[in-house]
């Protein structure tokens, strides 16, 4: 699971300002005017070019990377409102868009704009774990680590937790452990 956001210091980051409400979003305002917020969630367009810079432009692998991100449920889509009551724009899962929805910062409710949604409201949140701050943590540092092990050093791993050796008055624990195989073939003589 390393692969879709550790490969890149561009998605880590990506990731980290929304989970520490540091990315900052454009939004609209009355008037046709647009103001820029920090918020903890990414508008497709901003998430397709994070995506963009991680995969050196190149358009069909940002997208394979955005859909793995919300695959794994690194990422949830959902739509970015605005509530009119206290003009506060928020995030709503999929799974919560209903005829009325609450607005999360006022308590207000209204109703979903079911006959013209904004014009490019899809918008993503970073889920689970990954809605961590401080890269997750430090956890983005063991998944890329994994990565490089796993990608430029060893064929096969699997990672294992909390591990505890208890060996003939040897006692040794380890938050952490990583066996690998470091060649795919044996060599016969």
């Amino acid at each position: 699971m390393t692969g879709p956001f550790a490969r890149s210091i561009e998605v880590l980051r990506f990731l980290d300002r929304m989970a520490s409400q540091e990315l900052e979003v454009e939004i609209p305002l009355e008037n046709n005017k647009r103001t820029k917020v920090k918020k903890e969630f990414s508008p497709q367009s901003e998430a397709t070019a994070a995506m963009m810079r991680a995969n050196e432009g190149k358009q069909d692998m940002a997208d394979i990377h955005l859909k793995a991100l919300v695959r794994l449920k690194i990422l949830k889509q959902g739509l970015a409102l605005t509530c009119p009551e206290c003009t506060q724009a928020s995030w709503f899962g999929i799974e919560t868009l209903t005829p009325n929805l609450t607005c999360p910062k006022c308590f207000g409710e209204f109703p979903f704009p079911e006959g013209a949604p904004p014009k490019d409201s899809w918008a993503y949140r970073v889920a689970g774990p990954f809605a961590s701050t401080g890269y997750a943590k430090g956890s983005y540092c063991v998944a890329a680590a994994l990565h490089f092990l796993d990608d430029k050093i060893g064929t096969r791993s699997t990672w294992i937790t909390s591990w505890k050796n208890s060996k003939k008055r040897q006692n040794s624990q380890s938050y952490f452990r990583v066996p690998c195989s470091l060649f795919a073939y044996s060599v016969m003589s």
